[in-house]
Parts: structure tokens; C-alpha cells; sequence
């Protein structure tokens, strides 16, 4: 049921930056990933992915990014990101990091954000998104949870659906910005936000949780799966969309998880993202 491909080779001519955006890949199983390039035969080693240093850094760069350009984190998202349709559901426009944006191939000192995850739209996203604007009554007066929402496709798309609302959550609080953005993009109003870790908490507020590419870290995945599992047996739909990596086709609990659709990715977002060249929507069984 699950196929991966290969083992994310990451080209050495990548700049640092794609490098660094691109550890969401990264999992406990292969602590590091090989980088190697066409015109190189030397073997370099990307590091383990820290979400602990990621939140540090995070702080230090909102404060000494902003103070030295003097503009808003709104005017900085919008300043380094372009409008895009180029994904598979292209009646959303989202402001997005592409290869036309100078971070695209700007070092991490260039960069305003540490590791701006809202900046892209990951393949497991796209095909949640896609789901949702494909099935009418999926969300349809539901209290709408999307966890870990990044540039908030999939939350934006149960606005579009009739859900009865919707919160964004991330723990990234300029995610929070680029998904109000995106709103307005779409003439969507958007309006609860939640940028707590919400990891093991009732979600008694909600009906229905939309989790896109999250479980790129199979140590992470763990208390992930964990947590997913008791919300679905408290009667909770759990929707999860990921193009089948190691963290999710080799964890116990996949087991437990039943295919609802598949989704032919773009040419670009399947370069991208390492060769995945479909996604999928899951659910517990």
C-alpha cells in the first residue's frame, strides 16, 4: 500500500536554504540524509532536524530580522513570498516561497525566518485540500481543527466547504500571519488561532481534526499517532494527508489507517519533494 522513493537525495547544488527547509524529510531512522551532486563525488550529511533549536531560533530571528529591516512580520511574509496557483488545487491562491522568491535560493543567514514550513505547500497538504474541496459534505457544519495548518490550505478549504469554523493551529506564530494572508487572498475570513503545542489535549471543541504532513519524524509520529488514535475512539474524524513517508509506512499503527484517496502531484512538486509523485488521504479504520 505504501511505496517511498528512495532515500530523499538532497543535490549538493541545492542552496543552503532548500537544505535546510527540506530536513521536514528527515527521521529517526536515517538520522541524516546523503547529499551528493552531479558534479561532486563528495559525500556530505544533513543533521538531525531539532524542533527544541528550531523554537529557539525561531525567537532570535523574529526579533533581530525585523528589527533590522523596521517592517512588520506582515510585510516581511508578503515581501519575500509570490502568488501562486501552481499546485492541484489551483482555485486557492496562496502566497507561497517558489523559485522566483530570492529565499528560494538565499542562505539561512539571509533569511528573515528560521524555517518557514508556512511557506510551502507539501504534497500531503495539497491532497488533504483536495480531498476536502472534492467532497461536499465532508466538513459541513463541523467544528474544524486544522493542527500544524502552515500556510492553512486545508482550513481554508473547510471555510470554503460550510464547516461551521474553523481554528488554525501552529506553533510557528508567523504561519498564523501567512495563513490570514492566504485568507485574504481568497476573500476568506479567518478568525481563530491557536499557536499552543495541542499535542495530547481533548479537543473537545472540535469534530473534526485536519492534519497535513506531520508525520515526517518518526519519533515525533509516535506521540502523534498516539494522540490521533484516543481523538478518533472519542469519536473525533481524523483526516491525515501524506505522500507515504518512512514515518508513516513503517510506524505500528498504519495499520490501523485506511486509504481514502489518492492524488497525481504536480511535475515541480514532485521534484521538490524528493520523487513522491503521489499523495494520499487517511483515515482510522
Amino acid at each position: 500500500m505504501f511505496t517511498l522513493s528512495g532515500m530523499f537525495i538532497i543535490r549538493r547544488k541545492l542552496p543552503d536554504f532548500s537544505l535546510l527547509i527540506r530536513r521536514k524529510y528527515v527521521n529517526d531512522k536515517f538520522p541524516s540524509r546523503l547529499v551528493t551532486g552531479s558534479s561532486h563525488s563528495q559525500e556530505e550529511w544533513c543533521p538531525h532536524y531539532s524542533k527544541q533549536n528550531w523554537l529557539k531560533k525561531s525567537v532570535q530571528y523574529m526579533c533581530i530580522h525585523t528589527a533590522n529591516t523596521g517592517l512588520t512580520r506582515e510585510d516581511l511574509i508578503f515581501q519575500e513570498t509570490v502568488e501562486s496557483t501552481h499546485h492541484i488545487t489551483p482555485e486557492l491562491r496562496l502566497r507561497l516561497i517558489t523559485p522566483e522568491c530570492r529565499l528560494w535560493m538565499a542562505t539561512p543567514e539571509e533569511s528573515p525566518f528560521p524555517e518557514p514550513f508556512w511557506g510551502f505547500y507539501w504534497p500531503g497538504g495539497q491532497a488533504l485540500t483536495r480531498f476536502i474541496l472534492d467532497s461536499p459534505s465532508l466538513v459541513v457544519k463541523q467544528k474544524v481543527l486544522d493542527f500544524g495548518c502552515g500556510c492553512g490550505a486545508s482550513g481554508l478549504a473547510a471555510k470554503i466547504m460550510k464547516a461551521e469554523s474553523v481554528t488554525f493551529n501552529d506553533i510557528d506564530k508567523d504561519a498564523m500571519i501567512a495563513v490570514q494572508l492566504n485568507g485574504s487572498l481568497n476573500n476568506i475570513a479567518v478568525d481563530k488561532f491557536a499557536s499552543e503545542n495541542l499535542i495530547g489535549s481533548s479537543c473537545k471543541d472540535y469534530d473534526v481534526i485536519l492534519v497535513g504532513d506531520m508525520l515526517y519524524d518518526s519519533e515525533f509520529a509516535d506521540s502523534l499517532f498516539i494522540w490521533l488514535k484516543e481523538l478518533h475512539q472519542r469519536g473525533k474524524k481524523i483526516y491525515i494527508g501524506d505522500p507515504g513517508r518512512y514515518a508513516i509506512a513503517e510506524h505500528p499503527l498504519c495499520n490501523e489507517l485506511r486509504c481514502l484517496a489518492k492524488y497525481q502531484l504536480l511535475r515541480s512538486t514532485v521534484l521538490e519533494n524528493k520523487g513522491h509523485s503521489q499523495s494520499y488521504v487517511w483515515t482510522f479504520s
